[in-house]
């Protein structure tokens, strides 16, 4: 529970409210009084209509750790003299409590604003590769990341939910990262599953991986990225790419996907996420499916060969993180 002392000065002045302040559950406000000739007494209101004497609060500081929102005022009384009333304070709380909020696939960046808490649980889930309709055959797997984080009143946390990789006949793009970040600094990022190609649909390396490196495309395609970076493309025929996924350090507010790209044959689009899935090349020319997004993303794969998941990455504490074990979309839940 927090504990915060705010101060605030009252002036002895005829009606009017003098501000506000808002506090969290069991948080402490001191209200201050400016010099004044008499008798003290603070006062509460619910709604600056009915005001009631605060027992034993007749000194120059009142401190109060407030329970509900409420109105503040001090009485100065002189000999037989009117009495004289401070400026209204309002202290608005917040209760603190346990919640959960879950945020799913949009295409865009997401926000979590902290309020009156100070530790949160994020769980995020990395987005599956897409799946080939010839089959069918899913794409390989997103991870599953959780850790706990602190967290502070009126921190901004930036969330971006990767997208399932784009389906097609016979090879499949890749899934989208899934990660959250607190200004330009990643705090936890699930990694997406490769797309496949309909020959090589059990390739192990097309899930995505807890660790931080993509995992490169099968038989000697795209490289996996490292240290936050893209996954390698594999490039067959000259002008027939299929897409690595794409790391962090591509885009720190979440990034698309490279679309697979060929003159001579069918290719998917990229999809969404942190960092982004790679696109496919289709039948004929290639068969290449492709790379997963993440912390560093997955290789592309070779010719007639599935691409290689995204790696991941996790810097809270109670760490509970899972490989290849989500389906559909992403998504991050943070509980608290």
């Amino acid at each position: 529970m927090k504990n915060i002392f705010t101060i605030l000065a009252l002036l002895l002045l005829p009606f009017g409210v003098y501000g506000q302040i808002t506090l969290c559950g069991g948080e402490q406000a001191c209200l201050v009084a400016s010099p004044y000739t008499g008798s003290l007494q603070w006062q509460r209101s619910p709604d600056m209509i009915s005001w009631t004497n605060i027992s034993l609060a007749t000194t120059d500081t009142f401190c109060l750790a407030p329970l509900t929102t409420a109105y503040y005022r001090a009485e100065v009384m002189n000999g037989t003299c009117d009495p004289i009333y401070s400026d209204t304070t309002l202290i608005n709380v917040i209760p603190t409590s346990n919640g959960v909020d879950t945020f799913f696939f949009t295409g865009t960046t997401q926000q979590f604003i902290v309020n009156c808490i100070d530790s949160v649980v994020i769980t995020c889930f990395g987005a599956q590769g897409g799946t080939v309709t010839n089959g069918p055959n899913p794409g390989g797997l997103g991870a599953i990341m959780s850790g706990k984080f602190n967290v502070s009143d009126g921190d901004t946390l930036t969330i971006i939910v990767g997208g399932q990789g784009s389906n097609e006949q016979y090879t499949s793009g890749g899934g989208g990262g899934t990660g959250v970040a607190k200004g330009n600094t990643p705090w936890i990022i699930a990694g997406g599953g490769a797309g496949v190609d309909f020959q090589d649909a059990s390739y192990l390396g097309r899930h995505a991986v807890t660790t931080n490196d993509g995992i490169g495309g099968n038989s000697g395609g795209g490289a996996g990225g490292t240290a936050g970076g893209n996954g390698g493309d594999y490039i067959y025929g000259g002008d027939n790419i299929s897409r690595g996924g794409l790391g962090w350090t591509a885009g720190m507010m979440g990034t698309t996907g490279p679309n697979g790209s060929s003159s001579n044959t069918v290719t998917t689009s990229g999809t969404f996420g942190l960092g982004g899935g790679g696109g496919s090349v289709g039948s004929g020319w290639c068969n290449c499916g492709a790379g997963g997004g993440g912390y560093s993303g997955g290789g592309a794969g070779n010719i007639n060969t599935s691409g290689g998941g995204g790696g991941s990455y996790n810097i809270g504490v109670n760490q509970n993180n899972i490989g290849g074990a989500h389906t559909g979309n992403g998504m991050v839940i943070i509980s608290w």
